[in-house]
Protein backbone atom coordinates (compact mmCIF):
# COMPACT_ATOMS: atom_id res chain seq x y z
CA UNK A 1 0.00 0.00 0.00
CA UNK A 2 2.68 2.79 0.95
CA UNK A 3 4.35 2.12 -3.07
CA UNK A 4 1.12 2.82 -4.75
CA UNK A 5 0.44 5.59 -1.79
CA UNK A 6 3.54 6.92 -2.59
CA UNK A 7 2.89 7.01 -6.62
CA UNK A 8 -0.50 8.84 -6.06
CA UNK A 9 1.47 11.35 -4.04
CA UNK A 10 3.81 11.94 -6.84
CA UNK A 11 1.13 11.95 -9.55
CA UNK A 12 -1.11 14.64 -7.13
CA UNK A 13 2.07 16.89 -6.66
CA UNK A 14 3.27 16.60 -10.62
CA UNK A 15 -0.48 17.97 -10.97
CA UNK A 16 -0.94 20.88 -8.59
CA UNK A 17 2.77 21.97 -9.01
CA UNK A 18 1.84 22.67 -12.77
CA UNK A 19 -1.49 24.33 -12.15
CA UNK A 20 0.47 26.87 -9.78
CA UNK A 21 3.26 27.33 -12.46
CA UNK A 22 -0.03 27.62 -15.41
CA UNK A 23 -2.00 29.80 -13.30
CA UNK A 24 1.16 32.26 -12.20
CA UNK A 25 1.98 32.24 -15.82
CA UNK A 26 -1.22 33.32 -17.00
CA UNK A 27 -1.46 36.32 -14.69
CA UNK A 28 2.25 37.38 -15.34
CA UNK A 29 2.12 40.63 -17.57
CA UNK A 30 1.63 39.88 -21.56
CA UNK A 31 5.18 41.14 -22.65
CA UNK A 32 6.88 39.25 -20.50
CA UNK A 33 6.08 36.44 -22.08
CA UNK A 34 4.97 37.03 -25.68
CA UNK A 35 7.11 36.66 -28.41
CA UNK A 36 7.52 37.78 -32.08
CA UNK A 37 5.60 35.69 -35.11
CA UNK A 38 7.74 37.43 -37.87
CA UNK A 39 11.26 38.53 -37.66
CA UNK A 40 11.57 42.63 -37.97
CA UNK A 41 12.45 42.77 -41.81
CA UNK A 42 16.35 43.41 -41.91
CA UNK A 43 17.59 46.67 -42.54
CA UNK A 44 18.24 47.97 -45.77
CA UNK A 45 21.31 50.26 -45.61
CA UNK A 46 22.92 51.64 -42.00
CA UNK A 47 21.80 54.84 -42.49
CA UNK A 48 18.17 54.24 -43.78
CA UNK A 49 15.62 53.12 -41.16
CA UNK A 50 13.16 50.34 -42.68
CA UNK A 51 9.21 51.29 -42.80
CA UNK A 52 7.12 48.50 -41.21
CA UNK A 53 3.28 48.17 -41.31
CA UNK A 54 2.49 45.86 -38.35
CA UNK A 55 -1.34 44.44 -38.66
CA UNK A 56 -3.08 42.35 -36.49
CA UNK A 57 -6.50 40.52 -37.12
CA UNK A 58 -9.23 40.37 -34.70
CA UNK A 59 -12.27 37.76 -35.17
CA UNK A 60 -13.57 37.25 -31.30
CA UNK A 61 -15.40 39.52 -29.13
CA UNK A 62 -13.79 42.34 -27.24
CA UNK A 63 -12.92 40.63 -23.88
CA UNK A 64 -9.96 41.91 -21.55
CA UNK A 65 -7.90 39.28 -23.17
CA UNK A 66 -8.58 40.76 -26.44
CA UNK A 67 -8.28 44.03 -25.10
CA UNK A 68 -5.04 42.53 -23.67
CA UNK A 69 -3.64 41.93 -26.99
CA UNK A 70 -4.53 44.89 -28.65
CA UNK A 71 -2.78 47.53 -26.17
CA UNK A 72 0.37 46.06 -25.92
CA UNK A 73 0.79 45.77 -29.77
CA UNK A 74 -0.16 49.58 -30.35
CA UNK A 75 2.46 49.87 -27.06
CA UNK A 76 4.71 47.58 -29.14
CA UNK A 77 4.30 49.95 -32.59
CA UNK A 78 4.95 52.53 -30.57
CA UNK A 79 8.33 51.50 -29.29
CA UNK A 80 9.15 49.51 -33.02
CA UNK A 81 8.99 53.62 -34.70
CA UNK A 82 6.57 51.24 -37.26
CA UNK A 83 5.01 53.10 -39.95
CA UNK A 84 1.07 52.25 -38.31
CA UNK A 85 -0.54 49.47 -37.42
CA UNK A 86 -3.79 47.87 -38.73
CA UNK A 87 -6.26 46.31 -36.86
CA UNK A 88 -8.26 43.80 -38.88
CA UNK A 89 -11.70 43.92 -37.25
CA UNK A 90 -14.33 41.37 -37.30
CA UNK A 91 -16.37 41.70 -34.13
CA UNK A 92 -20.05 40.89 -32.73
CA UNK A 93 -19.18 42.89 -29.77
CA UNK A 94 -17.93 42.62 -26.37
CA UNK A 95 -17.32 44.82 -22.80
CA UNK A 96 -17.28 47.66 -22.75
CA UNK A 97 -14.69 48.56 -20.26
CA UNK A 98 -11.90 46.21 -22.77
CA UNK A 99 -13.32 48.61 -25.18
CA UNK A 100 -12.25 51.52 -23.31
CA UNK A 101 -8.72 50.09 -23.00
CA UNK A 102 -8.48 50.06 -26.55
CA UNK A 103 -9.75 53.30 -27.19
CA UNK A 104 -7.51 54.82 -25.00
CA UNK A 105 -4.25 52.74 -26.23
CA UNK A 106 -5.35 54.19 -30.04
CA UNK A 107 -5.31 58.08 -28.78
CA UNK A 108 -2.13 57.67 -26.62
CA UNK A 109 -0.24 56.32 -29.89
CA UNK A 110 1.77 58.31 -31.86
CA UNK A 111 1.71 55.76 -34.48
CA UNK A 112 -1.25 55.94 -36.94
CA UNK A 113 -3.88 52.82 -36.07
CA UNK A 114 -5.81 52.27 -38.74
CA UNK A 115 -8.99 49.64 -38.17
CA UNK A 116 -10.20 47.81 -40.99
CA UNK A 117 -13.51 46.38 -40.92
CA UNK A 118 -12.49 43.17 -42.90
CA UNK A 119 -12.56 40.03 -44.46
CA UNK A 120 -15.52 40.74 -46.63
CA UNK A 121 -18.51 39.30 -44.88
CA UNK A 122 -17.00 41.01 -41.35
CA UNK A 123 -18.73 43.24 -38.93
CA UNK A 124 -18.08 45.90 -36.46
CA UNK A 125 -20.26 45.06 -34.08
CA UNK A 126 -21.56 47.11 -30.92
CA UNK A 127 -18.15 47.34 -29.18
CA UNK A 128 -16.22 47.17 -32.87
CA UNK A 129 -18.54 50.21 -33.71
CA UNK A 130 -16.53 52.29 -30.67
CA UNK A 131 -13.31 50.73 -32.06
CA UNK A 132 -13.77 51.91 -35.40
CA UNK A 133 -14.80 55.30 -34.38
CA UNK A 134 -11.59 56.04 -32.12
CA UNK A 135 -9.00 54.88 -35.54
CA UNK A 136 -7.05 57.65 -37.14
CA UNK A 137 -8.47 56.25 -40.62
CA UNK A 138 -11.63 54.21 -40.66
CA UNK A 139 -11.90 51.81 -43.26
CA UNK A 140 -13.93 48.68 -44.37
CA UNK A 141 -13.85 46.13 -46.90
CA UNK A 142 -17.03 45.20 -49.32
CA UNK A 143 -19.76 43.11 -47.81
CA UNK A 144 -18.99 44.27 -44.30
CA UNK A 145 -21.03 45.37 -41.74
CA UNK A 146 -21.07 48.55 -38.64
CA UNK A 147 -23.71 49.48 -36.13
CA UNK A 148 -25.86 48.22 -33.54
CA UNK A 149 -24.00 49.62 -31.26
CA UNK A 150 -26.82 49.82 -27.88
CA UNK A 151 -25.59 48.46 -25.08
CA UNK A 152 -27.77 45.36 -23.57
CA UNK A 153 -27.26 42.53 -21.20
CA UNK A 154 -25.38 39.63 -20.87
CA UNK A 155 -27.85 37.26 -22.82
CA UNK A 156 -28.79 39.77 -25.21
CA UNK A 157 -31.71 40.91 -23.22
CA UNK A 158 -32.33 45.08 -23.08
CA UNK A 159 -31.41 46.71 -20.10
CA UNK A 160 -34.12 48.08 -18.02
CA UNK A 161 -34.59 51.13 -15.87
CA UNK A 162 -32.16 53.95 -14.64
CA UNK A 163 -29.24 51.61 -15.10
CA UNK A 164 -30.26 51.53 -19.30
CA UNK A 165 -29.96 55.36 -19.21
CA UNK A 166 -27.07 55.81 -17.21
CA UNK A 167 -25.11 53.35 -19.71
CA UNK A 168 -26.72 54.37 -22.72
CA UNK A 169 -26.32 57.90 -22.28
CA UNK A 170 -22.60 57.24 -21.18
CA UNK A 171 -21.73 54.98 -24.46
CA UNK A 172 -23.57 57.92 -26.08
CA UNK A 173 -21.12 60.63 -24.78
CA UNK A 174 -17.87 58.97 -25.15
CA UNK A 175 -19.10 57.78 -28.89
CA UNK A 176 -19.91 61.31 -29.91
CA UNK A 177 -16.60 62.69 -28.34
CA UNK A 178 -14.27 60.00 -30.66
CA UNK A 179 -16.39 60.61 -33.66
CA UNK A 180 -16.13 64.32 -33.73
CA UNK A 181 -12.21 63.98 -32.81
CA UNK A 182 -11.66 62.31 -35.86
CA UNK A 183 -14.10 64.50 -38.29
CA UNK A 184 -16.86 61.74 -38.56
CA UNK A 185 -20.47 61.54 -38.63
CA UNK A 186 -21.98 62.35 -34.88
CA UNK A 187 -25.62 62.02 -35.57
CA UNK A 188 -25.22 58.60 -36.60
CA UNK A 189 -23.05 57.13 -34.25
CA UNK A 190 -25.41 58.45 -31.37
CA UNK A 191 -28.43 56.67 -33.67
CA UNK A 192 -26.28 53.69 -33.46
CA UNK A 193 -26.04 53.31 -29.55
CA UNK A 194 -29.40 54.65 -28.80
CA UNK A 195 -31.33 52.62 -31.79
CA UNK A 196 -29.16 49.47 -32.49
CA UNK A 197 -29.00 50.95 -36.27
CA UNK A 198 -26.00 49.01 -38.87
CA UNK A 199 -25.61 49.75 -42.28
CA UNK A 200 -23.26 48.47 -44.92
CA UNK A 201 -19.80 49.86 -46.04
CA UNK A 202 -21.20 51.61 -49.14
CA UNK A 203 -23.44 53.42 -46.52
CA UNK A 204 -20.78 54.05 -44.15
CA UNK A 205 -18.38 56.10 -46.82
CA UNK A 206 -21.60 57.81 -48.02
CA UNK A 207 -22.98 59.21 -44.45
CA UNK A 208 -19.16 59.88 -43.56
CA UNK A 209 -18.58 56.86 -41.07
CA UNK A 210 -15.77 55.71 -42.54
CA UNK A 211 -13.24 57.37 -45.12
CA UNK A 212 -12.26 54.24 -46.72
CA UNK A 213 -13.34 51.14 -48.74
CA UNK A 214 -10.81 48.54 -49.64
CA UNK A 215 -10.96 45.16 -50.92
CA UNK A 216 -8.05 44.31 -48.82
CA UNK A 217 -4.88 44.92 -47.16
CA UNK A 218 -2.89 45.67 -49.99
CA UNK A 219 -5.58 47.88 -51.25
CA UNK A 220 -5.99 49.64 -47.90
CA UNK A 221 -2.38 50.48 -48.04
CA UNK A 222 -2.12 51.72 -51.42
CA UNK A 223 -5.04 53.84 -50.74
CA UNK A 224 -3.74 55.85 -47.67
CA UNK A 225 -0.36 56.25 -48.33
CA UNK A 226 0.46 59.83 -48.47
CA UNK A 227 -2.83 60.78 -46.23
CA UNK A 228 -2.50 62.96 -43.17
CA UNK A 229 -3.69 62.17 -39.74
CA UNK A 230 -3.25 63.57 -36.03
CA UNK A 231 -1.90 61.54 -33.57
CA UNK A 232 -1.03 62.27 -29.78
CA UNK A 233 -0.26 65.58 -28.87
CA UNK A 234 -1.45 66.85 -31.74
CA UNK A 235 1.11 65.93 -34.47
CA UNK A 236 0.68 65.90 -37.71
CA UNK A 237 2.19 62.57 -39.65
CA UNK A 238 2.11 61.74 -43.45
CA UNK A 239 1.57 57.69 -44.02
CA UNK A 240 3.95 56.54 -46.25
CA UNK A 241 2.95 53.01 -46.67
CA UNK A 242 4.35 52.16 -50.41
CA UNK A 243 6.46 48.96 -50.60
CA UNK A 244 6.45 48.94 -46.73
CA UNK A 245 7.22 45.67 -45.11
CA UNK A 246 4.31 44.23 -43.72
CA UNK A 247 4.80 42.12 -40.19
CA UNK A 248 1.61 40.16 -38.95
CA UNK A 249 1.63 40.53 -34.92
CA UNK A 250 -0.24 37.18 -33.75
CA UNK A 251 -1.17 36.15 -30.06
CA UNK A 252 1.36 35.10 -27.86
CA UNK A 253 0.68 31.81 -26.13
CA UNK A 254 -0.57 33.48 -23.05
CA UNK A 255 -2.86 35.53 -24.62
CA UNK A 256 -4.11 32.62 -27.29
CA UNK A 257 -4.66 30.60 -23.90
CA UNK A 258 -6.60 33.16 -21.88
CA UNK A 259 -8.15 34.47 -24.56
CA UNK A 260 -9.39 30.71 -25.23
CA UNK A 261 -10.64 30.15 -21.39
CA UNK A 262 -12.14 33.61 -21.23
CA UNK A 263 -14.50 32.68 -24.49
CA UNK A 264 -18.04 32.36 -22.52
CA UNK A 265 -18.44 28.99 -24.07
CA UNK A 266 -15.40 27.55 -23.44
CA UNK A 267 -15.77 28.96 -19.64
CA UNK A 268 -19.06 27.10 -19.37
CA UNK A 269 -17.64 23.95 -20.51
CA UNK A 270 -14.90 24.62 -18.08
CA UNK A 271 -17.72 25.04 -15.24
CA UNK A 272 -19.20 21.62 -15.88
CA UNK A 273 -16.26 19.48 -16.74
CA UNK A 274 -14.88 20.76 -13.30
CA UNK A 275 -18.20 20.30 -11.40
CA UNK A 276 -18.55 16.68 -12.94
CA UNK A 277 -14.68 15.99 -12.01
CA UNK A 278 -15.27 16.47 -8.26
CA UNK A 279 -18.86 15.08 -8.29
CA UNK A 280 -16.58 11.75 -9.78
CA UNK A 281 -14.35 11.85 -7.24
CA UNK A 282 -16.81 12.51 -4.62
CA UNK A 283 -18.60 9.46 -5.52
CA UNK A 284 -15.68 7.15 -6.27
CA UNK A 285 -13.38 8.93 -3.73
CA UNK A 286 -9.48 7.80 -4.15
CA UNK A 287 -9.75 7.85 -7.95
CA UNK A 288 -7.83 11.03 -8.05
CA UNK A 289 -7.92 11.58 -11.60
CA UNK A 290 -11.42 13.09 -11.97
CA UNK A 291 -10.87 14.89 -8.76
CA UNK A 292 -7.56 16.63 -9.97
CA UNK A 293 -9.00 17.31 -13.70
CA UNK A 294 -12.44 18.90 -11.88
CA UNK A 295 -10.02 21.09 -9.53
CA UNK A 296 -8.11 22.07 -12.41
CA UNK A 297 -11.00 23.33 -14.45
CA UNK A 298 -12.54 24.74 -11.15
CA UNK A 299 -9.53 27.15 -10.71
CA UNK A 300 -8.64 28.10 -14.01
CA UNK A 301 -12.31 29.11 -14.29
CA UNK A 302 -12.08 31.57 -11.62
CA UNK A 303 -8.13 32.47 -11.83
CA UNK A 304 -7.51 33.12 -15.38
CA UNK A 305 -11.30 34.22 -15.63
CA UNK A 306 -10.97 37.56 -17.74
CA UNK A 307 -14.98 37.63 -18.15
CA UNK A 308 -17.26 39.58 -15.54
CA UNK A 309 -18.43 36.66 -13.44
CA UNK A 310 -22.32 36.85 -12.59
CA UNK A 311 -22.35 34.84 -9.39
CA UNK A 312 -25.80 34.24 -9.06
CA UNK A 313 -25.13 32.56 -12.60
CA UNK A 314 -22.47 30.39 -10.29
CA UNK A 315 -24.93 30.13 -7.65
CA UNK A 316 -27.70 28.42 -9.99
CA UNK A 317 -25.34 25.84 -11.17
CA UNK A 318 -24.30 24.83 -8.24
CA UNK A 319 -27.32 25.11 -6.61
CA UNK A 320 -28.60 23.02 -9.95
CA UNK A 321 -25.40 20.71 -8.94
CA UNK A 322 -26.77 19.72 -5.55
CA UNK A 323 -30.64 18.80 -6.68
CA UNK A 324 -29.14 16.16 -8.82
CA UNK A 325 -26.98 14.81 -6.03
CA UNK A 326 -30.13 15.01 -4.09
CA UNK A 327 -32.18 13.34 -6.30
CA UNK A 328 -29.68 10.37 -6.24
CA UNK A 329 -30.59 9.21 -2.15
CA UNK A 330 -34.24 11.36 -1.85
CA UNK A 331 -36.89 9.33 -3.68
CA UNK A 332 -38.67 12.86 -5.14
CA UNK A 333 -39.83 11.20 -8.56
CA UNK A 334 -38.06 13.75 -10.65
CA UNK A 335 -39.16 17.12 -9.06
CA UNK A 336 -35.27 17.31 -7.69
CA UNK A 337 -34.54 16.20 -11.22
CA UNK A 338 -36.58 19.21 -12.76
CA UNK A 339 -35.17 21.58 -10.39
CA UNK A 340 -31.87 21.07 -11.23
CA UNK A 341 -32.38 21.40 -15.05
CA UNK A 342 -34.29 24.89 -14.70
CA UNK A 343 -31.19 26.12 -12.63
CA UNK A 344 -28.70 24.71 -14.50
CA UNK A 345 -30.27 26.87 -17.63
CA UNK A 346 -30.89 30.04 -15.64
CA UNK A 347 -27.23 29.41 -14.12
CA UNK A 348 -25.92 29.36 -17.80
CA UNK A 349 -27.89 31.94 -19.27
CA UNK A 350 -26.81 34.88 -16.09
CA UNK A 351 -23.21 33.48 -15.89
CA UNK A 352 -21.66 36.56 -17.64
CA UNK A 353 -25.10 38.51 -17.88
CA UNK A 354 -23.55 42.13 -16.76
CA UNK A 355 -25.20 45.45 -17.45
CA UNK A 356 -21.52 46.53 -19.67
CA UNK A 357 -21.40 42.95 -21.52
CA UNK A 358 -22.86 41.89 -24.68
CA UNK A 359 -21.45 38.32 -24.69
CA UNK A 360 -23.00 35.31 -23.34
CA UNK A 361 -22.69 31.42 -23.16
CA UNK A 362 -24.14 30.03 -26.60
CA UNK A 363 -27.59 28.21 -26.45
CA UNK A 364 -25.99 25.82 -29.02
CA UNK A 365 -23.65 24.87 -25.95
CA UNK A 366 -26.07 25.39 -23.11
CA UNK A 367 -28.54 22.80 -24.36
CA UNK A 368 -26.09 20.00 -24.52
CA UNK A 369 -24.15 20.56 -21.39
CA UNK A 370 -27.28 20.63 -19.48
CA UNK A 371 -28.46 17.34 -21.34
CA UNK A 372 -25.10 15.86 -20.59
CA UNK A 373 -24.78 16.95 -16.91
CA UNK A 374 -28.30 15.40 -16.55
CA UNK A 375 -27.44 12.37 -17.76
CA UNK A 376 -24.16 11.93 -16.20
CA UNK A 377 -25.80 12.31 -12.40
CA UNK A 378 -28.84 9.96 -13.71
CA UNK A 379 -26.12 7.22 -14.55
CA UNK A 380 -24.41 7.46 -11.31
CA UNK A 381 -27.39 7.50 -8.99
CA UNK A 382 -28.02 4.40 -11.37
CA UNK A 383 -25.00 3.13 -10.65
CA UNK A 384 -25.51 3.68 -6.89
CA UNK A 385 -29.10 2.33 -6.60
CA UNK A 386 -27.59 -1.12 -8.83
CA UNK A 387 -24.81 -1.29 -5.84
CA UNK A 388 -27.18 -0.88 -3.12
CA UNK A 389 -29.86 -3.61 -4.57
CA UNK A 390 -27.69 -5.92 -5.66
CA UNK A 391 -26.77 -9.57 -3.55
CA UNK A 392 -23.56 -8.57 -1.60
CA UNK A 393 -20.71 -10.19 -2.70
CA UNK A 394 -18.51 -10.91 0.86
CA UNK A 395 -19.73 -10.87 4.22
CA UNK A 396 -22.62 -13.00 5.69
CA UNK A 397 -24.64 -11.33 3.70
CA UNK A 398 -23.32 -12.75 0.81
CA UNK A 399 -23.02 -16.68 1.64
CA UNK A 400 -26.72 -16.36 1.94
CA UNK A 401 -28.48 -18.65 -1.50
CA UNK A 402 -25.24 -20.37 -1.90
CA UNK A 403 -25.16 -24.08 -1.74
CA UNK A 404 -23.00 -26.60 0.30
CA UNK A 405 -23.06 -30.18 0.62
CA UNK A 406 -24.23 -32.30 4.40
CA UNK A 407 -21.06 -34.15 5.05
CA UNK A 408 -23.09 -35.57 8.28
CA UNK A 409 -27.11 -35.62 8.94
CA UNK A 410 -28.79 -32.82 9.32
CA UNK A 411 -31.62 -33.75 12.23
CA UNK A 412 -32.26 -31.26 13.00
CA UNK A 413 -27.93 -30.48 13.38
CA UNK A 414 -24.78 -31.55 12.29
CA UNK A 415 -21.81 -30.65 9.31
CA UNK A 416 -21.78 -29.19 5.90
CA UNK A 417 -19.04 -28.62 2.91
CA UNK A 418 -19.05 -24.84 2.15
CA UNK A 419 -16.73 -22.68 0.42
CA UNK A 420 -14.08 -25.34 0.97
CA UNK A 421 -14.57 -25.33 4.90
CA UNK A 422 -16.90 -27.70 7.74
CA UNK A 423 -19.91 -25.20 9.02
CA UNK A 424 -22.01 -26.36 11.75
CA UNK A 425 -25.58 -26.59 10.20
CA UNK A 426 -28.98 -26.32 11.67
CA UNK A 427 -32.36 -27.49 9.10
CA UNK A 428 -35.83 -27.49 10.00
CA UNK A 429 -36.31 -30.46 7.86
CA UNK A 430 -34.10 -33.65 7.84
CA UNK A 431 -31.37 -33.57 5.62
CA UNK A 432 -29.40 -36.98 4.60
CA UNK A 433 -25.48 -37.35 4.73
CA UNK A 434 -24.55 -35.72 1.09
CA UNK A 435 -28.05 -34.27 0.37
CA UNK A 436 -27.63 -30.69 -0.89
CA UNK A 437 -28.94 -27.76 0.71
CA UNK A 438 -29.18 -23.90 0.25
CA UNK A 439 -27.80 -21.28 3.05
CA UNK A 440 -30.39 -19.38 4.70
CA UNK A 441 -29.03 -17.46 7.29
CA UNK A 442 -25.63 -16.82 9.05
CA UNK A 443 -25.06 -16.56 12.76
CA UNK A 444 -21.63 -16.07 14.01
CA UNK A 445 -20.08 -19.78 13.01
CA UNK A 446 -23.66 -21.13 12.44
CA UNK A 447 -25.77 -21.27 9.30
CA UNK A 448 -29.39 -21.91 8.73
CA UNK A 449 -30.04 -24.58 5.62
CA UNK A 450 -32.74 -25.79 4.26
CA UNK A 451 -33.14 -28.98 1.42
CA UNK A 452 -32.76 -28.94 -2.19
CA UNK A 453 -35.19 -30.92 -3.60
CA UNK A 454 -33.51 -30.47 -7.15
CA UNK A 455 -29.71 -30.69 -7.52
CA UNK A 456 -29.68 -28.39 -10.83
CA UNK A 457 -29.60 -25.58 -8.03
CA UNK A 458 -25.85 -26.09 -7.93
Amino acid sequence: MNKYSNIRGLIVTVFLSALVGVSVWAMLPTEALSTETEASPPATGESEKPRTIYYLKVKHAITPAVADYIVANVQRANRDGAECLVIMLDTPGGLLEATREIVQSIFSSSVPVVVYVAPSGARAGSAGVFITMAGHVAAMAPGTNIGAAHPVGGSGEDIKGDMRKKVENDAVAQIKSWAQQRGRNVEWVERAVRESVSITDKEAIEKNVVEINAVDLADLLKKINGREVEVSGGKKVKLNTQDAQKVELKMSLKQLIVSTISEPNVAYILLLIGMLGLFLEYVHPGTLVPGIIGGICIILFFVVQTMPINYVGVALIILAVGFFIAEIFITSFGLLTIAGLTCFVIGAVLLFDTPTSTVSVSWSVIIPGVVVMALAFLLAGFLILKTQLAKPLGGKEGLVGEFAEARTDLDPVGSVFFHGEFWTAHSQKPVKAGGKVKVLKVEHMKIEVEPVEDDNGD
